[in-house]
């Protein structure tokens, strides 16, 4: 019992490894967008649609940060 919970919790800090560029990502582009968008309301919106279009460009050529 107590060596699937180390699997399980191995597991889980593997994935998040593995995930943390994507988040540290994800959670800049969301701190630009927000000061973009104190700066000025629609820059926010603006910024948000270049930042997105980035992303879906990057995922569809199958970028993977390395």
């Amino acid at each position: 019992m107590k060596k699937d919970w180390k699997l399980l919790f191995a597991t889980i800090g593997e994935m998040l490894f593995r995930l943390m560029p994507d988040i540290l990502a994800t959670g800049g582009a969301g701190c630009i967008v927000y000061g973009a968008g104190l700066i000025y309301p629609p820059a926010g919106w603006i910024v948000g649609g270049v930042l997105s279009i980035g992303a879906a460009v990057m995922l569809s050529r199958g970028s993977d940060g390395g």
